[in-house]
């Protein structure tokens, strides 16, 4: 609900979803409360899933994306990591040409 929060959270929340099927310590579950739990998301670049594997295929189809998304996090997180460097490394793992 905080506006400042919200620039982030419109773009991770909807890849979280997929992730709505799993508790707190990784169990699957289908139900939360009696209610059956809504797994669909999507990605900022507009594609939809409607399930972790789904989620799991659009990541996939994307790896530049993916590899750019996780090391700008990186860039804003605390902990102390060469994004170059592990940019570089991740893409050539994934199977790109660099």
């Amino acid at each position: 609900k905080n506006p400042a929060c919200q620039g982030c959270h419109q773009l991770m929340d909807p890849v979280g979803f997929a992730l709505e099927t799993y508790d707190a310590v990784g169990r699957w579950r289908g139900m939360d409360e009696g209610k059956a739990i809504d797994s669909s998301g999507g990605l900022p670049d507009r594609s939809e899933f409607d399930s972790v594997e789904g989620m799991q295929e659009a990541i996939q189809a994307r790896p530049g994306v993916f590899v750019g998304t996780l090391t700008e996090s990186f860039d804003h997180s605390p902990l102390n990591v060469d994004t170059n460097r592990f940019a570089t490394r991740l893409y050539a793992f994934r199977g790109g040409d660099q």
